[in-house]
């Protein structure tokens, strides 16, 4: 048995003491600090930028990628992963927790019983007796006891619970890195890109990798709304359905000041655009005296409609006229006014029409030498919308973290555990305060100064 606590007293407890240290708690903060402040200059693009800097260009060649080199073996271009970084935040979270043990006999026993002779103040009492000075503290809330060892001396505590303020606020702290640790390396965040009428489950996280979900995503409809006489976006909304085992679960608008939250992972309107490629399909309405149907139009794909040819030789993402030229331009790259120019010919490629056909016309357009009507009635695989993407499993352990931690700052200043300890002699009071917080907002001692005018210099 000596054998055991001899080996605990010269090894096991040395090691918790300095692992429980105020020095190794404030040696690891300024550690930190620092590296984080090293994490929010040094990255891959900011390295291309300090590499030709004078300061550095005296240890490292500009020209070569050994500054580079050299800041990814120290694990300086993404600090927050790296080993180092990861064993402070733990040996930091094992301080607190060490600390926060160390106080649950004090936060149990508070401040304990001192020998009579040690009472430093003292104050006469014109011929009052203990009585009286337990009874005041009795009457303003104190919890009073007595010593197990002198039934004349006397312990009145004020806010016992303030002493587990310290030990709820290390846990909320404790429960913050806890929960931000869970989620930086349990969740994601990164984007994902839906073209009207698709559908994604793969999210691409910022540094280029792709998670993919349990669910999908599907955009079926993507509404702009531009302030009045501009072009300018005012509004964006994406129509959207989520689908999971090959079910529509839930139909929902995605906006800027709506997002969307499906199984823990929150979907943000983030941004919108356009593609223009090879991909785009326009829906073309035309009706002659036999037929009417909506026909399928690729860009600079010949269509075969009856006896003609037909393809659509241009389109322009907003169209305007000039009138000095008059010719007709792309106003701008925003899908603010599509129209596509459709060209038509004989089987033998003589061209017969051409023009242009918006897409917001109320009405078809009638081509008399034709005998036919024509309307564009829809763009397809044109618009995309930008969706932010985060998933963060340690999000709730955050939030009780924080609450804990706003509840043991009240505690601490709000409840601030004190004590008097005291005994009566001769109509003399003798007595002692104690009190965790030098400088508290509320100090419940002063009513026991003011009642038996204490100064409180005594």
């Amino acid at each position: 048995m000596k054998t055991s606590s001899s080996f605990y007293s010269l090894y096991i407890k040395p090691v918790i003491n300095f692992l429980g240290s105020i020095k190794l708690a404030l040696f690891l903060i300024i550690c930190l600090v620092i590296m984080s402040m090293i994490g929010s200059i040094m990255s891959e693009s900011s390295i291309e930028k300090l590499k030709d800097t004078y300061f550095i260009s005296l240890f490292f060649d500009h020209q070569t990628s050994s500054f580079y080199d050299f800041a990814s073996s120290f694990g300086l271009i993404d600090i927050y992963t790296s080993p180092v970084f990861i064993i402070f935040l733990a040996l930091f979270t094992l301080n607190i927790l060490i600390c926060t043990f160390k106080l649950f006999p004090f936060a149990k026993q508070g401040f304990p019983f001192i020998d009579e002779n040690l009472l430093d103040k003292e104050i006469p009492l014109d011929n009052k007796d203990l009585s009286y000075v337990t009874d005041f503290f009795f009457k303003e809330g104190y919890h009073v006891s007595r010593s197990p060892s002198n039934n004349d001396l006397v312990k009145a505590e004020c806010h016992k619970a303030g002493r587990y303020g310290v030990i709820i606020t290390h846990f909320g702290i404790i429960l913050i890195m806890l929960g931000a640790f869970i989620g930086y390396y349990k969740g994601f965040s990164g984007s994902m890109l839906i073209f009207e009428n698709g559908l994604s489950n793969q999210v691409e996280k910022y540094n280029g990798e792709t998670v993919p979900l349990n669910f999908s995503v599907k955009l079926n409809d993507f509404n702009i709304e531009f302030y009045e006489g501009t072009k300018t976006a005012k509004a964006f909304t994406s129509n959207v359905n989520i689908i999971e085992n090959d079910k529509e679960i839930k139909n929902v608008d995605i906006n800027v000041n709506q997002p969307l939250k499906y199984k823990d992972v929150v979907f943000y309107q983030a941004s919108y655009g356009q593609s223009l490629n090879n991909d785009m399909v326009m829906d073309i309405y035309i009706k002659d005296n036999n037929t009417e149907n909506i026909y399928e139009f690729k860009y600079g794909v010949v269509q075969n409609i009856g006896s003609y040819k037909m393809i659509v030789r241009d389109f322009y993402s907003d169209i305007d006229y000039n009138e000095n030229t008059g010719q007709y331009y792309n106003h701008s790259n925003q899908l603010a006014n599509p129209a596509l120019y459709l060209a038509v010919y004989d089987s033998n490629d003589n061209g017969l029409m051409g023009g242009w056909l918006p897409l917001y016309a109320e009405k078809p357009t009638y081509v008399p030498q034709l005998n036919m009507y024509f309307q564009f009635k829809e763009l397809k695989n044109v618009v995309y919308s930008g969706f932010s993407v985060k998933y963060n499993p340690g999000i709730y352990i955050v939030y009780l973290g924080g609450v804990l931690l706003c509840f043991g700052v009240i505690f601490i200043y709000l409840l601030n555990y004190t004590a008097v300890i005291f005994t009566v002699s001769n109509g003399i009071l003798k007595y002692k305060v104690f009190t965790q917080r030098k400088f508290p907002l509320v100090n419940p001692v002063n009513k026991f100064y003011e009642y038996f005018n204490i100064s409180k210099e005594n």
